[in-house]
């Protein structure tokens, strides 16, 4: 009797491992126990991505016929949003590590893509969701915090989930539920989809570059004066052949 006790035991211990295992959804975002996080779709044992997976799109099983996309959980001949076409899938390059800045382009183990450039932390602004850089201020699918994900009804404004509509707010809908200050937004910047460069903020609906102490911003480049060859001293002064040092160009 003992021993079966413990073999039933045993089988119950492994069903339960089994259920609470971690499962990686099809975006990446999320390590998941048991169940898919809100905003994600569960279907036959593993999470999606509806707004964007062309098998499950806005619900398991719905697939988009051929030719067509999935982008923002609907079947259409374009993408929307600001994502772009990469294959046969919307991403949004300014932040999967697979399709970084461009279709393709894969950011190195233990990198992250943060405004389309790979690094070791998301910029200023976003916070790290899983494997994935959101910002927290505007994304219905993590408002205020990772995973807190609002609801049918609500849409995500500074941080909150809030019922109505972003016009309601003053803010512009760029996504489901994502509530944008187009005048300073640098995923949004003017309008929904344009996104400032990683050196560069948005000001009133423009991006603008911003750089270091004791850069110069030349044409939209940051470069050093003092030791820049193509601009040394001033912005396109060139040195001919010669190195840039203290400003000044060699021999």
């Amino acid at each position: 009797m003992a021993r079966m006790l413990v073999r039933v035991f045993s089988v119950g211990f492994a069903l339960w491992s089994i259920a609470a295992c971690e499962v990686m959804t099809h975006s990446g975002d999320f390590a998941i126990a048991a169940s898919c996080p809100d905003g994600y779709l569960a279907c036959a044992g593993a999470c999606f991505d509806g707004q964007f997976d062309r098998n499950h799109c806005g619900a398991c099983d719905r697939a988009c016929a051929g030719g067509t996309v999935c982008s923002e959980g609907a079947c259409g001949t374009q993408c929307t949003g600001g994502t772009t076409l990469c294959g046969a899938v919307c991403v949004d390059t300014t932040s999967d590590r697979t399709n970084c800045g461009g279709c393709g382009t894969v950011c190195a183990e233990g990198k992250i893509c943060s405004r389309g450039v790979c690094g070791s932390e998301c910029a200023r602004g976003e916070t790290l969701c899983g494997l994935v850089c959101r910002d927290t201020q505007s994304d219905a699918r993590h408002c205020g915090q990772c995973g807190n994900s609002c609801g049918g009804e609500e849409v995500c404004v500074k941080g909150r989930c809030l019922r109505g509509n972003c016009d309601l707010y003053g803010l512009t809908a760029c996504g489901p539920g994502n509530c944008v200050d187009t005048k300073y937004d640098p995923r949004d910047c003017g309008f929904c989809g344009r996104r400032c460069k990683e050196n560069q903020l948005c000001d009133n609906g423009n991006c603008v570059v911003v750089c270091r102490v004791g850069e110069t911003n030349c044409d939209g480049n940051c470069v050093n004066l003092a030791t820049d060859p193509k601009n040394c001293g001033a912005c396109g002064k060139l040195c001919l052949g010669g190195p840039c040092i203290a400003s000044v160009c060699g021999r």
